[in-house]
């Protein structure tokens, strides 16, 4: 099972080995990421590509499993998510 964080943890609260485990994962979604825009936009230099994005789309109502996906600011910038996403505090 994959793990979902949520973006209002406490970084100094998240244990050790999902540190880890959030690490694995942030090279992962970089990598499909990278792929992904490699092959749908190989002229782009700049900008962002968000269209393929799961979760983090201000058109998205729900994501894949059918959880809704909220949405909240954080130090000015909009951030989605879902309830099912776990929070370290």
């Amino acid at each position: 099972m994959q793990r979902i964080y949520h973006p209002l943890s406490v970084a100094n609260k998240i244990p050790e080995k999902e540190i880890k485990k959030l690490a694995r994962a942030i090279e992962e979604v970089l990598e499909q990421a990278e792929k992904h825009i490699l092959k749908t936009h190989p002229d782009i230099i700049s900008g962002e590509v968000r269209d393929f994005m799961k979760v983090h789309s201000s058109k998205a109502e729900t994501d894949a499993n059918g959880h809704k996906i909220l949405q909240t600011k954080i130090g000015g910038r909009s951030t989605y998510y879902t309830e099912q996403q776990q929070v370290f505090s």
